[in-house]
């Protein structure tokens, strides 16, 4: 049986979600052309989380926004969560309507605590298409649908045991990569052949070079299986 927290803790509780609160980021891609996307957040500024394919911040703009709980029915249906934005601006309205409903479109739902929000792997994701679409004059609701797995391409990963999974410098990876490498111990590494032997040099390449070790506890590979 759950049991109150004490007066002391219950207020370390609340002054350490007033600092680090959780919140939510909203995608919605608008079938334009090119493609465009909707980025807003529930929260009270705007939110840079991630970055584009030119490495610019992905900004998230403060709109009146609100969501439900994530519903199922007994039909086997895929899972579905009522999404609500603020039409004040009618800008939202008026894509829906030059874009047949927007059914279809894809979306993603986030959840975010500002503590780490400089780390884009470190989200709730829920992956969505736009299944139904209601426009009042002040608002707009979005009911959203599980991403259809079989668009998935499986599987995600090969795995190996000799190999590393993980893109070079990306974040899974972390390697921080010099602007002028030497591709020695020291001066750094502008390529990586995926063996574990070389993700331990650059594990010593970052202890001579005084950054965070990281490597080679992030090889991307699966050492314990028996064979690649």
């Amino acid at each position: 049986m759950a049991r109150d927290l004490p007066g002391l803790l219950k207020q370390h509780q609340h002054e350490l979600r007033d600092e680090y609160p959780w919140i939510w980021l909203y995608e919605l891609e608008v079938p334009s052309t090119p493609k465009t996307r909707y980025r807003i957040t529930n929260y009270p500024s705007a939110i840079e989380f991630g970055t584009n394919t030119s490495g610019e911040p992905l900004i998230y703009s403060p709109y009146p926004v609100t969501h439900g709980e994530i519903t199922q029915t007994r039909k086997g249906d895929l899972p579905t969560i009522r999404v609500t934005i603020a039409n004040a601006a009618r800008e939202i309205g008026l894509a829906i309507d030059e874009y047949e409903g927007m059914v279809g479109s894809r979306a993603v739902v986030r959840l975010v605590n500002l503590e780490t929000i400089d780390e884009p792997t470190a989200q709730i994701r829920w992956d969505a298409d736009v299944k139904r679409v209601s426009v009042r004059a002040e608002m707009v609701t979005f009911e959203l649908s599980a991403f259809n797995v079989y668009r998935s391409k499986f599987p995600r990963w090969r795995y190996m045991t000799q190999h590393c999974n993980f893109r070079y410098g990306g974040p899974e990876c972390g390697y921080l990569i010099p602007a002028a490498p030497g591709n020695t111990i020291g001066t750094g590494f502008d390529f990586c052949p995926k063996q574990f032997s070389a993700c331990e040099d650059r594990g010593a390449d970052e202890l001579a070079r005084a950054v965070d070790v990281r490597h080679p506890m992030r090889y991307g590979g699966f050492r314990g299986m028996p064979g690649s």
